[in-house]
């Protein structure tokens, strides 16, 4: 995982479910001056189950995958840009 880290333009640090593995990954990437995307499911914000130690950061809290998704992404474009267009990939014939 910190090799992947270190290869990394960002990181994305889902803290659902008391991972505590998220802290220290959370605290290498930004060590190494990467941007960090922090996420949780609205459910940990409304119960209050994220450690003080980060809830005064700015996460994505999301509803439901497609919510992340969506979110995740317009946080993505707006720190690291919209990326490289895609090309549309001519389909193959089968002759």
């Amino acid at each position: 995982i910190m090799a992947q880290i270190r290869k990394s333009k960002a990181m994305v640090a889902e803290y659902c479910d008391n991972r505590f593995g998220v802290y220290f990954e959370h605290g290498f990437a930004e060590g190494l001056g990467l941007p960090v995307l922090l996420t949780c499911p609205k459910y940990e914000i409304e119960n209050n189950t994220i450690h003080f130690d980060v809830r005064q950061f700015n996460f994505i809290d999301w509803a439901d995958h497609d919510d992340l998704r969506r979110r995740l992404q317009t946080r993505i474009e707006r720190i690291l840009g919209p990326g490289p267009l895609v090309p549309d990939v001519p389909e193959v014939s089968g002759s």
